[in-house]
């Protein structure tokens, strides 16, 4: 399946708690794994994991999470926008798909903007050295990175989209700060903000 192909592990991908559902896999006919001692559990109910803990003493038992992220519609087409460019192997880019909106302005050149103060401090914290980084010149608003691969043109594209999302951008142009991957000094830009049709026409969802 998709997990063990990108992971390049064939069939060696074991499930041990699913394993009795699923086809027999190289390290089970190899016999370096006993199928008979792995589990066949399936469904969504918490009942035989709980029945598997008491039988081990574990007491401590995390809360359910609300899913796999996979299965969220937004992170799952993030993800895939990464594979289609090559980039599914950049940790640094995938720890990015967490947060933010994403932005697709060009093959290899991305625009992740924080929705909000815990974005923000993420963004901040996860920037690769790669990275532009822009944010208001003046008062609140949102943190964005933008690949450093930006030409002066995507870099335009990326004001005018952090405009987009500035109050000042709502009623006219915005003043921004872009600091440059080499960590130079900022350079001061003005920019309006981006229309509806060409923002959807450039947004990972």
């Amino acid at each position: 399946d998709l997990v063990a192909r990108e992971a390049g592990v064939a069939e060696r991908l074991v499930r041990p708690l699913s394993a009795q559902r699923l086809p027999e896999t190289e390290v089970e006919r190899r016999g370096w794994l006993d199928r008979s001692r792995l589990l066949g559990l399936e469904g969504r109910s918490r009942r035989a994991h709980l029945e598997l803990a008491a039988r081990f003493g574990i007491r401590d038992i995390p809360p359910v999470a609300g899913g796999c992220c996979l299965a969220e519609p937004n992170f799952a087409n993030r993800l895939r926008d990464l594979r289609c460019h090559g980039r599914l192997q950049d940790l640094e880019a995938v720890r990015l798909l967490f947060h933010g909106r994403h932005f697709r302005l060009g093959p290899t050149v991305k625009l992740v903007i924080g929705r909000n103060e815990a974005d923000n401090a993420a963004l901040l914290r996860l920037r690769p050295r790669t990275c532009f980084l822009l944010r208001p010149a003046e008062g609140n608003g949102p943190t964005a990175l933008l690949d450093g691969a930006a030409d002066a043109v995507q870099q335009a594209e990326a004001a005018s989209l952090v405009a987009r999302y500035l109050k000042a951008g709502r009623t006219g142009s915005a003043r921004l700060a872009i600091a440059p991957p080499d960590g130079g000094a900022e350079t001061l830009v003005t920019a309006a903000p981006m229309d509806e049709p060409r923002l959807l026409a450039r947004a990972i969802r």
